[in-house]
C-alpha cells in the first residue's frame, strides 16, 4: 500500500475513534459519578473497555453502519464507453471534479505528513516506555531474594488463601520505598527492604499485592497500555488509562478489607505511609502515583459498595455490547428513509404515488472534438498548474485539465493516431511515441476496470430501484382506492344514519377493504428484500467508491512520473503553437 492510500485509510479511522472514545468516556464517566457505590473492580473493567475500543476502533476494517443520515440521491451511471479518470466520481461522461494533484505539487501531502507526525508520537511513547523498562531490569537484577523464613511461611500462607498455586518470588530491594510487582509472563515480587519484618503493614502489603496476582492485572494491563501509546495525542485516552489504574488499586484494597483481617483506619493509615511515589514502568506499586490518585482512594475505603452484582454485570455488558463495536454513522437507503411510500393502513386517506427516481442530467457540453473521437473525460475545474489530455486512437479522450486545454490538444491531434499532449504552466509538449502511450494508457487500466464494476453495480441498482418504483406506484393505486372506499362507506353511513338505521355496515365496502389492505400487505413484503438488496448494492458500491479515491491518486503520481520522464529523455517534444 502506498503512504498516500495508507494515510488516507488510517486518519478517518484514528478520526472515528477519537470521536467514538470521548462519547464512551463520557458515558462511564457519568456512571461513576451517578452510581457512587459502584463496584471499583466494575469501574476497573468500564474503563477497560474504553481502552479496548480504542484499539479494536484503529484496527476494525467494517465499522457498524447505522443509516441515520437522510438518503442520497439516486447513483447516476456512467455513460458507455466513458472512462474515469483520477479522482473522478462515476458522474456521466463529461463531469468535473475536484483536482487531485496534491501528489503531484508536493512529495509530502498532508494526510501523509499527519501520519508521520502519528508515526513519530508513537515511537516516541514506546522508546521511552522501553527506556523504563531497562531501568526495572536492572533494579530486578540488582534485587535480592528474600531470606526471612517468617515472611516466607507467611506469604505462602497468604497465597494459599487467595487460590494462587504458584505465587510469585518474593525478593528484597534497597531501591524500591513500596511493594511492587513487575513482569507480566514471570511476575516477580518486590519488597522494600526496610519492610523485611512480618508486621501488620506487610501483611496488608502483601495481600494487596496477591490480589493484584490473583486478578491477573499484569497481563490486562497491556491493553490500556497500548491504547495510551497509540493515542498519545488523546486526552480523554490518557484519562480513561489513568482512571483504569486508579480503579485497580481501588479494587484491590477493597478486597483487602473485604477478607476482615484490617480495618479501613489502618489500611489508611498505610496508604498516607506510602505516601505518593512513582513506581517503575510496567509494574504495580501500593502505593499511589500522586496525591491526588491518593487523596481518591482514601476517600473510596469510605464509601460503601450499595450496587448489586447483578447491575455491575449488566452494566459491563452493556458497555461492551453498545461502545466498544465501532460504528460509522451513513445515509440510509431509499427505503429506510421513507423514499417509498408504506402501505396506508385502512380507512387511511389516499397515499400519495410513490416519487419516481430522478432522471440524471444531461451532460454539459463540451469543446467540439474531431472527428472519430466518442469519449471525453474532464476531471479537472481548472485550478491546476499542470494538464493533461491523452487520445487512445479509438475515439476516447481521457483529460485532466480544462475545456481550453482539450481545444488546444485538438490542434496537435492527427485523427486515428494515438497521442499525449500535456503542459506544466505555458510549457506544453506532445508524446507520440507508442511505448510511451500504451504505459500511459495501461496505467489508467485499474480505474477503468473499477469504473466498469461501478457501472454493473448502478445497473443492478437501477433495475431494482425500477422494481421498487413500481410496486410503490402499485400501493399508492391501492391507497387511493382505499380512500374512495372509505369515502363511499363515510357517505352510505350518514345516510343510514339520517334515516335512523344505526349500526347499519356495508358488508361489501368492508370486504371490499380488507381485500386492499391484504393486497398492500403482500407488496410490502415483497418490498422487504429488494431493499434489503439494495442497501446491500449500495454498501459494495461505497466500497469500491473508497477503493478508487484510494487509486486514484496513486495513479495521477505515477502518470507525472511518466510525464516527466518523456521530457527528460527526449520523448515528448514541444507542442506547435
Amino acid at each position: 500500500m502506498n503512504p498516500e492510500a495508507f494515510a488516507l485509510l488510517l486518519l478517518p479511522r484514528l478520526g472515528a475513534t477519537v470521536l467514538q472514545s470521548s462519547l464512551l468516556v463520557a458515558a462511564v464517566w457519568a456512571l461513576c459519578r451517578v452510581l457512587p457505590g459502584l463496584p471499583a473492580a466494575a469501574r476497573c473493567r468500564l474503563w477497560w473497555l474504553v481502552a479496548l475500543q480504542l484499539v479494536v476502533g484503529l484496527v476494525w476494517s467494517a465499522p457498524v453502519e447505522l443509516p441515520l443520515l437522510a438518503a442520497p440521491a439516486d447513483p447516476i451511471v456512467p455513460a458507455p464507453g466513458a472512462s474515469i479518470g483520477p479522482g473522478a466520481s462515476a458522474a456521466g461522461t463529461f463531469a468535473p471534479a475536484t483536482p487531485a494533484t496534491g501528489a503531484a505539487t508536493s512529495a509530502w501531502t498532508w494526510p501523509q505528513l499527519l501520519v508521520a507526525a502519528w508515526l513519530a508520537g508513537v515511537v516516541v511513547a514506546v522508546v521511552r516506555t522501553l527506556l523504563g523498562l531497562r531501568t526495572a531490569r536492572r533494579i530486578l537484577a540488582a534485587s535480592r531474594a528474600c531470606t526471612d523464613a517468617d515472611v516466607l511461611l507467611h506469604y505462602a500462607a497468604l497465597a494459599e488463601a487467595c487460590g494462587i498455586r504458584r505465587p510469585a518470588p518474593l525478593r528484597m530491594s534497597d531501591a524500591i520505598a513500596s511493594p511492587q510487582i513487575a513482569g507480566a509472563l514471570r511476575p516477580v515480587l518486590l519488597l522494600p527492604a526496610s519492610h523485611a519484618a512480618c508486621d501488620g503493614d506487610l501483611d496488608m502489603m502483601l495481600r494487596h499485592e496477591l490480589a493484584h496476582l490473583r486478578r491477573n492485572d499484569l497481563c490486562w494491563g497491556w491493553l490500556p497500555a497500548l491504547a495510551r501509546h497509540l493515542f498519545f495525542f488523546h486526552p480523554l485516552a490518557h484519562l480513561a488509562v489513568r482512571e483504569y489504574a486508579l480503579a485497580r488499586e481501588a479494587a484491590c484494597d477493597a478486597e483487602v478489607l473485604a477478607q476482615g483481617r484490617h480495618s479501613p483506619r489502618d489500611y489508611g493509615r498505610l496508604l498516607l505511609r506510602l505516601g505518593a511515589r512513582a513506581h517503575m514502568p510496567a509494574a504495580l506499586a501500593g502505593a499511589s502515583p500522586t496525591f491526588r490518585i491518593l487523596s481518591r482512594r482514601l476517600a473510596m475505603l469510605q464509601i460503601p459498595r450499595t450496587s448489586s452484582r447483578a447491575l455491575a454485570a449488566a452494566l459491563t455488558v452493556a458497555v461492551a455490547v453498545a461502545g466498544v463495536v465501532p460504528y460509522r454513522v451513513t445515509a440510509g437507503t431509499q427505503s429506510d428513509s421513507g423514499f417509498m411510500p408504506r402501505p396506508p393502513a385502512p380507512p387511511a386517506p389516499p397515499a400519495p404515488d410513490a416519487p419516481r427516481p430522478p432522471a440524471p442530467p444531461a451532460p454539459p457540453s463540451g469543446p467540439d472534438m474531431p472527428a472519430g473521437v466518442t469519449g471525453l473525460h474532464i476531471i479537472d475545474d481548472g485550478s491546476s498548474a499542470r494538464a493533461y489530455v491523452a487520445f487512445d486512437g479509438s475515439g476516447h479522450v481521457q483529460a485532466h485539465g480544462t475545456g481550453r486545454d482539450v481545444e488546444t490538444a485538438h490542434r496537435q491531434y492527427r485523427s486515428g493516431d494515438a497521442m499525449a499532449w500535456f503542459r506544466r504552466g505555458e510549457e506544453a509538449w506532445v508524446i507520440r511515441d507508442p511505448a510511451t502511450l500504451k504505459r500511459l494508457h495501461a496505467l489508467h487500466a485499474p480505474l477503468a476496470e473499477l469504473a466498469a464494476q461501478q457501472g454493473e453495480l448502478g445497473e443492478r441498482q437501477g433495475e431494482l430501484g425500477a422494481q421498487q418504483g413500481e410496486l410503490g406506484a402499485r400501493q399508492g393505486e391501492l391507497g387511493a382506492k382505499q380512500g374512495e372506499i372509505a369515502a363511499r362507506h363515510a357517505q352510505r353511513a350518514a345516510r343510514a344514519v339520517a334515516r335512523g338505521e344505526h349500526g347499519a355496515v356495508d358488508e361489501e365496502l368492508e370486504q371490499d377493504m380488507e381485500a386492499l389492505a391484504a393486497e398492500q400487505r403482500r407488496l410490502a413484503e415483497r418490498q422487504k428484500p429488494l431493499a434489503a438488496r439494495q442497501q446491500e448494492l449500495g454498501r459494495r458500491q461505497q466500497a469500491l467508491g473508497e477503493r478508487h479515491r484510494a487509486l486514484a491518486g496513486e495513479v495521477e503520481r505515477q502518470v507525472w512520473q511518466l510525464l516527466d520522464a518523456a521530457v527528460a529523455d527526449g520523448t515528448a517534444v514541444r507542442a506547435d503553437g
